[in-house]
């Protein structure tokens, strides 16, 4: 089964620059690593993730890219700690 968000990869990076700020997730599969595209919410330290960029460095028979979001039921929400 394809996947829709990048919340769902494997290759996905966690990083955050400042404590106190949200976390930036990023493509460990560009060089350079380049942002996804996520919603973070410092306050309650979750991240959605709602696509997969039409220039996702992954096979297309792995994924789903889109410019838009997918339908809500389809994004993925990780929580994280700084």
């Amino acid at each position: 089964m394809k996947i829709k968000t990048c919340g769902e990869c494997e290759h996905k990076v966690g990083k955050v620059p400042v404590p106190g700020f949200v976390k930036i997730w990023g493509c460990g599969l560009s060089d350079p690593m380049w942002a996804i595209p996520q919603n973070s919410v410092s306050e309650t330290k979750t991240t959605t993730f709602k696509r997969i960029p039409l220039d996702c460095p992954r096979p297309r028979s792995e994924v789903v890219r889109s410019s838009k979001p997918q339908n809500p039921s389809a994004w993925t929400f990780i929580g994280y700690d700084e």
